[in-house]
């Protein structure tokens, strides 16, 4: 898949603006996932913000469509709101004193700034199954410790449809060039994305998942427009674009290219 047409594809659909009430359903949804650690059902959405019970299933279908959130074959329960997932998931967030599951490893890294507060994530690196640790400082605006020291992420560029179901699954921790080149030559499909830092990725997280503004944090306040993501994350590739000596990632022969966002 050409990158002009996975960001064509992510405009499309991340780029609609919200009704006021696809937007408090949203925020509901968002602050259930971070106070219990589940979505809230139907009948509590219907109770929040006061409309029929067809009513808000529509709604919850629009926010489907626009690849927030999904909802299991029936319609009637939330299986995940990014960058919340309501099934496990190899990334465990401890935020506040829930254990969360984010949706991937970009989703665990933005919870912290989404929510202006530190977390702890716990994930298992992808094609070794050893474990990463990784805390956030500065209420999720940067790392703090994390191990091993040479944690990063792939970040895969395979969107179609609904991010979790597409680029999500790859978008995992690694902690070699030698792992990531045996889990790409081991993929059914050429794979197509970025090796970035933890850095990097903590920033990129924020392009998707971060509060409207800098000194309020999205929790009990409106999230972040996820079409805003397709701006920031050309600024993001300006940083991580290959001539940056900084910034440039390594080419890994005989398997999935390595492509920056333009």
């Amino acid at each position: 898949m050409g990158r002009g047409r996975i960001r064509s594809g992510l405009a499309e659909t991340w780029g609609r603006k919200l009704t006021p009430r696809e937007d408090f359903i949203w925020r509901t949804v968002l602050e259930r996932f971070a106070s219990d650690g589940r979505p809230p059902s139907v009948q509590e959405i219907v109770e929040k913000i006061r409309v029929p019970d067809d009513e808000a299933r529509t709604l919850l279908a629009d926010l489907r469509s626009y690849d927030l959130l999904g909802l299991d074959e029936s319609a009637t329960t939330i299986t995940y709101a990014y960058p919340f997932a309501n099934t496990p998931t190899e990334h465990r967030v401890q935020l506040y004193r829930q254990l969360v599951h984010a949706v991937c490893a970009i989703d665990a890294l933005g919870i912290a700034r989404m929510f202006g507060t530190n977390t702890r994530i716990e994930s298992c690196r992808r094609a070794c199954g050893g474990r990463i640790e990784v805390r956030t400082a500065q209420n999720g605006k940067a790392l703090g410790h994390y191990r091993p020291a040479e944690a990063f992420v792939w970040y895969d560029f395979a969107y179609a449809q609904a991010a979790a179901a597409s680029c999500c699954p790859a978008i995992a921790f690694f902690c070699s060039n030698e792992h990531l080149e045996q889990w790409l030559l081991a993929q059914s499909r050429k794979r197509v994305g970025s090796r970035l830092t933890l850095n990097e990725g903590l920033e990129l997280s924020r392009s998707f998942r971060a509060s409207p503004r800098d000194d309020e944090p999205a929790l009990n306040c409106k999230p972040v427009k996820v079409g805003g993501c397709v701006k920031e994350l050309r600024e993001l590739s300006r940083v991580l674009r290959p001539d940056n000596p900084a910034t440039r990632t390594p080419q890994l022969s005989n398997c999935g290219d390595l492509v920056l966002a333009p």
